[in-house]
């Protein structure tokens, strides 16, 4: 089931994380197949690393602190949260390979 209608269109808005050191970008049904994506019609999609330890090009980002994610801003959204609670650690889940992972990843 496609959660959403955007998933057919393309998109050129890229968002570099500073606090992750990746390039992110919505996923579309482009990136769900240069990626090989199953199962999935939403989150957001590893495009570039540029100083990462824990993410790798193809991660699709499907949660952050248990919520999901289906666009930048949301992820935005939870972030600032975090900050505002003065958290060290975010958790993130997403998957790999079509295998999913759930990681507390360090806040600089």
């Amino acid at each position: 089931i496609i959660e959403d209608s955007s998933f057919f269109n393309s998109d050129n808005t890229k968002l570099y994380l500073e606090e992750f050191g990746i390039f992110l970008k919505k996923l579309n049904s482009d990136y769900a197949r240069r990626y090989k994506i199953k199962n999935n019609t939403s989150g957001l999609v590893v495009v570039g690393v540029s100083s990462s330890n824990t993410f790798i090009e193809g991660d699709l980002i499907t949660e952050v602190e248990m919520a999901q994610v289906r666009n930048i801003s949301q992820l935005k959204t939870q972030l600032q949260e975090v900050f505002n609670n003065k958290k060290q650690h975010i958790l993130i889940n997403f998957i790999r390979n079509n295998n999913e992972k759930l990681v507390a990843v360090k806040l600089n």
